[in-house]
């Protein structure tokens, strides 16, 4: 009579492998949700009283203004989704109120960053007249928001944007208003308000003997014209802060691509950290060494055509600046 219940056989040696195989994925990508989750909730943990502190009516939540570059050989969506993984967590536990400003290309971000800095220091020369918050309400908060185009602080992603926002800082700030065409012309004009000077005053000395007052000439309407200066004084720069990023690409770097899918909570916890700095509003001067923040990064650019980027700061900018606390 046969037995209803067969043997049990050993699983076969193709089949240990693949569930080996599977399993062993599967726990490690469990592994890291988990490890990230932590690790996201334990620096959220340190920054949700932010959002708990009662505000006046009068009063708005600290905002941020956040440059996103795209990183070497590869798109801005890699710049967005790395902020939205890593930074706006953090930012958003803290309610923290913040405006993406991204650059489509290798220097957009200095130029966007330089013009506003140059249009400051217009306005510094030129100043309109503020508007009466009892008249015009929106309008008075619309004028606050153009007169602080860098808000309470800026927070950049990656090398690219760190360059490219010191670059512009630097250059808005100590860079001639005018264009170096008009600023030729002026030098022009002074050479030849010099010269006309110079012979009014020996024909002065021909006819001093004169003593009609009719014919004198008065010196004061033939002075030269001011020299082109850069008088005007650089507005206050906002302080930095600095998000490493990490965008790993070309064939030679799959093994660390793979790694990297198993051990995301790494980028969790350092970006977290320098996310929380930013989010307590820690800050204290920028020194030369932290000009070499991120520089791990132009690595990538060895598989690229593109130059990795060079900072050029004035050192009277380097002297003003303040960058949000790097442990």
């Amino acid at each position: 009579m046969s037995s209803w219940f067969k043997k049990p056989k050993l699983p076969s040696r193709g089949k240990l492998i693949f569930f080996g195989v599977t399993g062993s994925i599967l726990g490690l990508i469990q592994r890291d949700k988990y490890l990230t989750k932590q690790t996201r909730e334990r620096y959220v943990k340190q920054v949700e009283h932010i959002a708990k502190e009662p505000l006046a009516t009068s009063e708005l939540p600290r905002k941020l203004i956040v440059y996103l570059a795209p990183p070497a050989g590869d798109g801005i969506h890699k710049s967005r989704q790395f902020f939205k993984e890593y930074v706006k967590p953090i930012m958003d536990a803290a309610a923290l109120d913040y405006e993406v400003k991204e650059g489509k290309a290798l220097g957009d971000i200095e130029k966007m960053v330089s013009d506003e800095v140059q249009r400051l220091r217009r306005e510094k020369i030129n100043p309109t007249p503020p508007i009466d918050p009892a008249v015009d309400p929106v309008g008075s908060i619309l004028n606050r928001d153009k007169d602080r185009p860098f808000a309470d602080g800026v927070v950049v992603v990656g090398r690219i944007a760190y360059a490219e926002v010191l670059n512009g800082l630097s250059k808005g700030s100590y860079d001639p208003l005018v264009e170096p065409k008009d600023v030729e012309s002026e030098d022009t004009k002074i050479k030849t308000d010099q010269v006309s000077e110079d012979q009014l005053k020996m024909q002065v000395q021909d006819n001093e003997q004169e003593e009609s007052s009719d014919a004198a000439i008065d010196l004061s309407e033939y002075q030269p014209a001011p020299e082109s200066s850069n008088g005007d004084t650089p507005p206050e720069l906002p302080s930095i802060g600095f998000v490493p990023s990490c965008n790993i690409i070309g064939w030679r770097n799959f093994p660390r691509k793979v790694y990297s899918w198993f051990t995301d909570y790494q980028w969790v916890d350092f970006a977290g950290q320098q996310s929380v700095d930013i989010a307590l509003g820690k800050t204290r001067n920028i020194v030369k060494a932290d000009l070499d923040l991120g520089k791990e990064e132009e690595v990538e650019f060895q598989h690229t055509t593109e130059n990795p980027p060079v900072i050029a700061i004035d050192d009277r900018a380097l002297a003003t600046l303040t960058i949000y606390n790097q442990l």
